[in-house]
């Protein structure tokens, strides 16, 4: 069921999800050293217009940590330096939530670690479950 909504739906112009990339550019692996960050601020500009001229219910971002952070602020509020956040631990790993407005934002851990362990089931269905009520609707 996930696997054939991944290859169907997933980012596609068809689907309801969409899946862009603030670095988007090509790499073999974190360990290949490109200038990841070199059309950052024209895609995150790109994403806020997009946020608002869609309405996403919701937008989940995850990685780049705190390098990133601002990224997120932009996209989530138009104000880069404003904190747009509020953090919390989850399973040990940190989310970041901004839940008021027409529009909810998550701030995630990367779901695939280079080095060490990635974030439990658990973390994420912690984060659905908290979205879901955000949006008043039961999760499945």
């Amino acid at each position: 069921m996930i696997g054939d909504y991944q290859c169907d739906a997933w980012g596609s112009s068809s689907g309801e999800t969409c899946a862009p990339e603030l670095s988007a550019l090509a790499a073999l692996g974190m360990s290949v050293q490109r200038e990841r960050t070199a059309f950052s601020s024209q895609r995150t500009a790109h994403l806020r217009k997009r946020v608002l001229e869609n309405e996403p219910r919701f937008v989940v971002m995850y990685g780049g940590g705190k390098t990133l952070l601002p990224n997120g602020n932009y996209v989530a509020t138009g104000d880069d330096r404003a904190p747009a956040f509020q953090f919390e631990a989850i399973e040990g790993w940190s989310v970041g939530f901004k839940l008021d407005g027409p529009t909810k934002f998550v701030r995630a851990s990367h779901p695939v670690k280079v080095h060490g362990p990635a974030p439990p089931d658990e973390y994420w269905l912690a984060i659905a479950k908290k979205l879901c009520e955000a949006l008043s609707e039961k999760p499945r």
